[in-house]
């Protein structure tokens, strides 16, 4: 199903009231879907990430985490970094280190000017080794889950929250 009305945003605040920017977009056209794959289809098919849902325009990474696939957070043209800071701050998470991570955190990837995306930690292998699983929104591409090493974001620096 289309989005209906794309352009406008919902009523979203923090834990502590204030108002959260967004929007939901349209959604992208089968040709923008198809170049995005185009454009990572070795990432898309590698071991290690599975996609478990469709592009849609309703939300991004961001909405997926901080408003359960509604919207996107921020709207586009607006830089996320301290509309995610607030975010965090309000909602009351704190910084973890990665060996502690576990279901339910929130895994950050953070460039030296924004934050560029976030997901949910979904799962955590611990045999034979620790594999940290996190479940987000890559744009146009879809849903997917994916280990933290196979993500069009791995340039960027991850980090782990909490909600108190």
């Amino acid at each position: 199903m289309m989005n209906p009305r794309p352009g406008r945003s919902i009523p979203l605040t923090t834990y502590l009231g204030n108002q959260i920017p967004n929007a939901i977009d349209v959604d992208a056209t089968p040709g923008m879907v198809a170049f995005a794959r185009q454009q990572h289809n070795a990432l898309i098919n590698t071991v290690g990430v599975w996609e478990v849902g469709p592009p849609s325009g309703r939300y991004n990474c961001h909405g997926l985490v901080f408003a359960s696939r509604r919207t996107n957070i921020p709207p586009a043209g607006l830089a996320s970094a301290g509309l995610i800071e607030m975010i965090l701050r309000e909602d009351q998470f704190y910084p973890i280190p990665e060996a502690d991570a576990r279901e339910g955190d929130i895994a950050l990837w953070r460039s030296e000017r924004d934050v560029e995306h976030t997901g949910i930690v979904c799962r955590v292998e611990r045999d034979p080794f620790r594999v940290v699983f996190v479940w987000s929104m890559w744009g146009g591409l879809g849903e997917f889950v994916h280990n933290l090493a196979c993500t069009p974001y791995n340039w960027c620096q991850v980090e782990f929250w909490r909600m108190t």
